[in-house]
């Protein structure tokens, strides 16, 4: 059988050594997010997308993935495919586009993002419900 990510996070919790099992799987995640981001990085530096940088303007670019993202959500159609990567809804590729500028930021920058996606996860599950707030 063929489990899926979601069936294995179920399975994680039925029992064995819980702790141990999620250290491994964020070690897993930080050394394949890691190496996606470098050829996302790599990808755009070969593309041209790293002449001139801006940080500014990376910013405004992620904004306008989001917007795009809002526009696929609220249309009429919002679980329609995406004229390039038909498999995928538009509007969840429109989301990788956001993950995909900010990976490409991290690369330029350095950024341990990985680490800081785990280590921020970690701290949130700390925080009180909604973090205390009203939403």
């Amino acid at each position: 059988m063929n489990e899926t990510s979601h069936e294995r996070d179920s399975m994680q919790y039925a029992g064995g050594d819980c702790e141990h099992e999620e250290l491994d799987r964020l070690a897993d995640f930080q050394i394949m997010f890691d190496h996606v981001l470098v050829q996302i990085g790599l990808n755009s530096l070969n593309h041209g997308f790293h002449n001139d940088w801006n940080t500014g303007e990376k910013i405004a670019l992620v904004h306008s993935e989001l917007s795009e993202f809002l526009e696929a959500d609220r249309s009429k159609e919002p679980e329609k495919p995406d004229k390039h990567c038909p498999d995928f809804q538009n509007r969840t590729i429109e989301l990788a586009d956001v993950v995909i500028r900010v990976m490409d930021m991290a690369h330029h920058l350095n950024l341990d993002l990985s680490g800081a996606i785990i280590a921020k996860h970690a701290f949130n599950k700390t925080r009180p419900f909604k973090h205390g707030k009203a939403y």
